[in-house]
């Protein structure tokens, strides 16, 4: 488990770098209510696809390093009892120190995705790193009240990540053992399959927990947050109004009290937002992720 804690955190900072863009499309196809329109044709959709890059960029590694060596670590102590068992049970556990790790960062990240680049807004170097330092100065955990606005969603995403990781290993295990031992075109291919499996049985889950952590809170949103997200209300049109309100109703809900609001407000298809670019995200990341991993086990 070394060797992948060592190693393995390389793959979360190219997965990161190179489908970022297609999780904020994702993120704010979440947030909005369900438009007819193409993808092409909504340009929203498309400005500032790295808003909030930087700050998950550099959690994400330690987080996901830990994850594979507590899990590895899980699997092989209660490896007795199978290996579907003991695959769920390894990743039970290691979602509890991953998402303490990763998830203050992760709430920044999903709110910056949701807020956007405004059209007026400095993109010059020194206003992007002001902002970065603005963000980490945010991860300040002295304040309770702070700590506590970073930590809104901890559980919603432990109960998404959960059963996404478990279907994904799973199935990317059952699929290993009937084609056997293979390089790293067939580890990509088995993964890619294996995670979109995954992706899309949990997508409601996901719209659920974006719903709750781009949630505003007192806690967290800063000064310089604020009069933007009120700009952005004052300027914007119905939809985007509906849609910010909607969207701050959710920090005090749990997964399954915000599952059933969005039925009852938007209907159940709009639990299946933004399924598409979760599935072509899924195949990209699940190719990345499989065949690294396998090369950093040694294919074993």
């Amino acid at each position: 488990s070394g060797q992948v804690f060592e190693i393995y955190p390389c793959t979360p900072v190219v997965k990161q770098t190179v489908l970022y863009p297609v999780d904020t499309i994702k993120v704010r196809l979440q947030g909005m209510k369900a438009d007819e329109r193409p993808l092409w044709k909504r340009s929203e959709l498309f400005r500032g696809v790295y808003k909030g890059f930087f700050v998950p960029l550099i959690f994400n590694a330690p987080a996901s390093g830990t994850f594979f060596a507590v899990k590895d670590s899980v699997k092989a102590s209660v490896s007795y009892l199978g290996n579907i068992p003991s695959t769920i049970i390894a990743i039970a556990l290691a979602q509890f120190p991953y998402w303490l790790v990763r998830q203050p960062s992760e709430i920044l990240k999903v709110r910056d995705q949701v807020e956007g680049d405004q059209r007026d807004q400095d993109q010059s170097l020194s206003s992007s790193l002001r902002r970065v330092a603005t963000q980490l100065r945010q991860l300040d955990p002295r304040e309770p009240e702070t700590l506590k606005g970073l930590f809104q969603g901890y559980s919603s995403n432990i109960i998404y990540t959960a059963p996404a990781d478990a279907i994904k290993f799973v199935i990317y295990d059952s699929l290993k053992a009937k084609f056997g031992k293979g390089g790293p075109a067939q580890s990509a291919a088995l993964g890619a399959v294996s995670t979109i499996a995954a992706q899309v049985t949990t997508t409601p889950l996901d719209v659920a927990r974006n719903r709750i952590m781009a949630s505003s809170s007192a806690d967290l949103e800063s000064d310089q947050q604020r009069v933007a997200r009120n700009r952005i209300m004052a300027s914007s049109s119905a939809d985007l109004e509906s849609d910010q309100q909607r969207l701050k109703d959710y920090s005090k809900d749990n997964v399954v009290r915000a599952i059933q609001r969005i039925v009852e407000q938007e209907g159940p298809g709009a639990l299946m937002l933004g399924v598409v670019p979760r599935i072509f995200r899924a195949i990209l990341s699940g190719a990345i992720q499989f065949s690294t991993y396998e090369f950093t086990k040694g294919t074993k």
